[in-house]
Formats: C-alpha cells, sequence, structure tokens
C-alpha cells in the first residue's frame, strides 16, 4: 500500500501588492479635513520624533514656498489677490453643480486650452464616472473622437503637467500611483 504522494507546484501567480505607504496615503485621501487634522494632531501627541511644520506652497505647481508671495515665483499663478471681492448673485452658491462643472472650472482657470482642446476636455468630463476616473480606454475614446491617441494624451498630460495630476485616471490605483509619480 502506497502513501499519500507530496507534489511540488510551481505555478506564477499576479497579485498586486500595495506597500504600507499607499495604503497609509489612500485611506489618508479619504478623510474629510477635519477628521484628517485630528488624526495627525493625534499623531503628533503620540510620537514625539514628530514635527508639524506648516510651509506655504502653490496650489498650481505645488513647489514650496519661502514668503507669501503674491504670484508663485515658479509658474506665475496668481495666490493672492488685495482685491476685494464681491459676489455678483449670492444665490449661486445654493445652486448644486456637479462635481464635473466644478473640475472643468477649475481647470479652465489654470490651464490655457485652445478650440479643439477645450473640445476634447469637455468630452473627457463627460465620460468621466461618478467616482471621476476615465474608466474608459484612450485608444477607444480617440477612435471614437476621430482623434490620434496621442493627441489625447497630449491634451491629459497637458492638464496633469498644471496640478491636475490624477486627472482622467482608470482607477484608484493609477490616480495613487500618478501621485507618486509627480512627488519623486
Amino acid at each position: 500500500m502506497k502513501g499519500p504522494e507530496l507534489r511540488q507546484s510551481f505555478a506564477m501567480q499576479q497579485k498586486q501588492k500595495m506597500v504600507p505607504k499607499m495604503m497609509l496615503a489612500g485611506e489618508m485621501m479619504m478623510l474629510p479635513l477635519e477628521e484628517l487634522e485630528m488624526k495627525l494632531e493625534r499623531l503628533l501627541e503620540e510620537n514625539p520624533f514628530l514635527e508639524f511644520e506648516e510651509r506655504a506652497f502653490c496650489f498650481a505647481c505645488g513647489r514650496p514656498l519661502e514668503k507669501y508671495f503674491d504670484f508663485c515665483p515658479n509658474c506665475g499663478r496668481i495666490l493672492r489677490s488685495d482685491a476685494g471681492y464681491y459676489l455678483e448673485d449670492p444665490a449661486s452658491f445654493s445652486e448644486k453643480r456637479s462635481f464635473k462643472e466644478l473640475l472643468e472650472e477649475e481647470i479652465l482657470s489654470c490651464v490655457e486650452l485652445d478650440a479643439e482642446e477645450l473640445k476634447l476636455l469637455e468630452i473627457i468630463l463627460a465620460n468621466l464616472d461618478e467616482e471621476g476616473f476615465l474608466r474608459l480606454d484612450q485608444r477607444r475614446l480617440a477612435f471614437h473622437l476621430r482623434v490620434s491617441e496621442d493627441r489625447l494624451r497630449e491634451v491629459i498630460d497637458k492638464i496633469r503637467a498644471e496640478g491636475f495630476v490624477g486627472f482622467a485616471a482608470k482607477d484608484t490605483l493609477e490616480f495613487v500611483l500618478l501621485q507618486c509619480i509627480n512627488k519623486g
């Protein structure tokens, strides 16, 4: 009578593995601002080796600023204006706008686009899902738009270069990877 046979199997498996820093970054990006501030304060209290240093930085290019300037010396974006603010229509705050409308407005305030690029931006925004990801393959989208895939990527890269690093990412993983690559 033979006993049980032992076999060794070498099968290749592909698994995505998130490093702890990426998991922490993803977790912190999902927190509301108040919870994030409380969590950071708690971490500062628990660990005496951590230090909090508030620094000014440009929202457009992300570079740190030594002083508080009226404009960024790196990219030229206006950071502060002494002009008084007034509202044309206070009721405009009560109307709800979609995140796509808000994103388009923010992009157009930072990025100069020609007519063709503006049309591509509007179509890209229309194809974003409810989470803000472009799940449609860029090749397929370029084919439907009758533009080259390179031209579509050129517009996306132009927008990403102006500070919208995760724009048109296909999923959370690509979004986080783009953020990490941008940070170096």
